[in-house]
């Protein structure tokens, strides 16, 4: 296992959280290039909206060559969980009570349930743009944390069909958006922008958030931090 030092951990993060101040963010809905219902317009429909949050975590990961890389952790859903059963997604979940209304706990408590590991509040170091996702009708919170290693995953097997640890550079590297196939519900097909993830396709709001993340990887100021 690969592991920053503390002084090597708190200056990734001041990286990452410079890194997601960046202007802009438009360009992620390349990643969806269809009109998409906002917030607003559901509401306005008479839409009981939901809450939820997810958290982006990365951490540091060896290389076959023997140098390391920032991974993230994403997750496949297992086919009964819902609309978005069997697709792959950032770790989170709906909002309850116990978050008394905030996202970040909403997030924080959703990723210990669904990875088995908890991440301290002094991890996140930034958020990406809400999202509303008219299928299941839940605006969502998108934060990002930065861990000094991996950790040990405990995945809820009830929800989490499938762990997977990219690389960063497996979507944001130029060529890693392209149109792919993509099973929109069942029986129904579409030639839509994704992330070969693993052999997974992502899309969807999870490709909308890993563009946003990449168009910001590529537009940060300064030098990163070394090993």
């Amino acid at each position: 296992m690969f592991e920053l030092g503390t002084a090597e951990t708190a200056a990734w993060r001041d990286w990452f959280h410079g890194m997601l101040q960046v202007p802009g963010g438009e360009g992620r809905y390349r990643a969806m290039p269809v009109v998409r219902e906002s917030r607003e317009e559901a509401e306005a429909r008479g839409v009981q909206v939901r809450r939820a949050s997810v958290l982006l975590t990365l951490f540091p990961g060896w290389e076959a060559d023997g140098t390391w890389t920032w991974r993230a952790v994403l997750m496949e859903r297992t086919p009964h969980g819902g609309v978005h059963g069997g697709q792959v997604s950032i770790p989170g979940g709906e909002a309850e009570p116990v978050d008394a209304g905030e996202p970040l706990s909403t997030a924080l408590r959703e990723f210990a349930e669904e990875m088995g590991v908890p991440v301290a509040p002094s991890a996140v170091v930034g958020q990406l743009a809400p999202l509303y996702i008219a299928p299941s009708a839940f605006h969502v919170e998108a934060f990002v944390a930065v861990l000094p290693h991996e950790p040990t995953w405990r995945v809820d097997a009830t929800e989490v069909a499938a762990l997977l640890r990219p690389r960063v550079h497996d979507w944001t590297h130029p060529d890693a958006l392209h149109p792919r196939s993509v099973v929109v519900r069942p029986g129904l097909r579409a030639q839509l922008p994704a992330y070969d993830i693993d052999g997974r396709t992502v899309w969807g709001a999870t490709a909308i958030w890993l563009t946003e993340f990449a168009d910001a990887w590529h537009g940060a100021r300064g030098r990163q931090p070394m090993p």
